[in-house]
């Protein structure tokens, strides 16, 4: 398990939309330097708090970066959904501000892991072979992003200008998981 503030870095080490998230990205990469050959699929863990209920952040890259309906999603070709463990969206694509905000009010500042919560973790998943649990998640996660699409593509329908009809977004196919948080 990595802290927080590695894997929030490599996330977006292209996509960082806030002038705080940049300057602490900067300051991250001065300090460690660039993360290009990081690899991907990268989890930590963090405990719950009175804003965070159990559940994951998935961070995802669209692998056909045309797409990108109405120009909602800032961090295109990134996707960052914070899913409840129940497998409802808690915060959607559209909202990766308030995500990374909430994120980074818990996590800012823990360079060491919680040997609690990363053995917890362990154990539900016998060191990471039994992701049955995170796979469903991920699966709703991007079925919300579709579906979010889909809404943008039909709202075009009745705006000047012509239609987003015809997305090229099919599946699970067209995303990357770059990288997860557990909130436990």
């Amino acid at each position: 398990f990595l802290s927080f503030s590695f894997l929030f870095f490599h996330t977006f080490r292209f996509a960082v939309i806030m002038n705080d998230f940049r300057i602490d990205l900067s300051n991250y990469l001065e300090k460690y330097g660039r993360l290009d050959s990081v690899p991907t699929g990268l989890y930590g863990v963090v405990e719950t708090n009175d804003d965070l209920q159990p559940g994951v952040v998935f961070v995802l890259k669209n692998i056909h970066n045309e797409a990108n309906i109405d120009r909602q999603n800032r961090l295109h070709p990134y996707y960052m959904v914070y899913i409840g463990s129940n497998g409802k969206v808690i915060l959607n694509h559209i909202q990766s501000k308030k995500i990374l905000d909430l994120l980074k009010q818990q996590c800012k500042g823990n360079a060491e892991a919680n040997a609690d919560l990363c053995d917890r973790i362990d154990k539900e998943t016998d060191g990471g072979r039994k992701m049955d649990a995170y796979s469903y998640l991920l699966r709703n996660c991007v079925k919300a992003i579709l579906n979010k699409e889909e809404q943008n593509e039909i709202q075009s329908l009745f705006k000047a200008g012509g239609t987003n009809i015809g997305s090229i977004q099919k599946g699970m196919e067209d995303f990357v998981l770059i990288a997860f948080l557990i909130i436990k």
